[in-house]
């Protein structure tokens, strides 16, 4: 529950424009993230979820972190933009990835690959202590009728990363790797095995048309629209 005392963010946040300018990609690349300043913007949405985080200090600081460096990523990467950060309990985000989604609506129709997706990002704190399964990060939230072996087509659109992501593993690396997915730069197209097929008629489908695969060679870090 929000008290007074966190008001002045909220309305600050609130009140900042949403366009941005296209981001510079510092000469260290990713691994210049933990030197990029926050913006304004990023330091209101990290203040407004540090208001409401609950935990343990170590799960509390962890999350804190987490979310500096996604904002940051946010702030290097024309492909990634942060709209919504919660540290109630799991560590949550909602993004925009500029990435080719392809979408078959229903079978005989043509496919149809869309120039972005909004991500559900889920952090939980079993990743500290384990390794947890690659299906618990990430829900393709738009656009609907997602056609790819490693998406289901039930309710959120979950996505599997693999059988299991490493302990510990950072957020961001969970962004880049649903990048690659769906870009279907890195795939896994057979349904007898555990690494990640949640939808064996997409992954029948893209067996027969490998030519198409992948999607786009662009990488993470590359201006969106290339």
């Amino acid at each position: 529950m929000r008290g007074p005392k966190d008001e002045p963010t909220m309305t600050r946040l609130s009140s900042l424009r949403v366009e941005r300018l296209r981001p510079v990609v510092p000469e260290g690349g990713l691994r210049a993230l933990p030197s990029v300043e926050l913006n304004e913007r990023s330091r209101a949405m990290l203040e407004a979820a540090e208001a409401a985080s609950l935990g343990s200090p170590i799960w509390r600081a962890r999350k804190t972190a987490e979310t500096r460096e996604i904002l940051a990523l946010g702030q290097i990467a024309d492909r990634f933009r942060v709209l919504e950060v919660r540290m109630h309990t799991d560590l949550l985000v909602v993004a925009e990835l500029h990435v080719t989604v392809p979408c078959l609506e229903a079978p005989g129709q043509p496919l149809q690959v869309l120039p972005m997706a909004l991500l559900g990002l889920k952090y939980p704190e079993a990743v500290l202590a384990e390794a947890v399964p690659g299906t618990a990060f990430v829900q393709i939230l738009a656009p609907g009728a997602v056609w790819h072996a490693n998406v289901a087509r039930a309710f959120g659109q979950p996505m599997c990363l693999g059988p299991r992501m490493p302990v510990g593993i950072p957020l961001r690396e969970i962004v880049i790797l649903t990048y690659g997915a769906l870009s279907m730069q890195t795939v896994q197209l057979d349904p007898g095995d555990a690494a990640g097929v949640l939808n064996a008629a997409a992954a029948e489908f893209w067996q027969a048309n490998l030519d198409r695969i992948p999607l786009t060679r662009a990488s993470f870090l590359s201006a969106a629209g290339q």
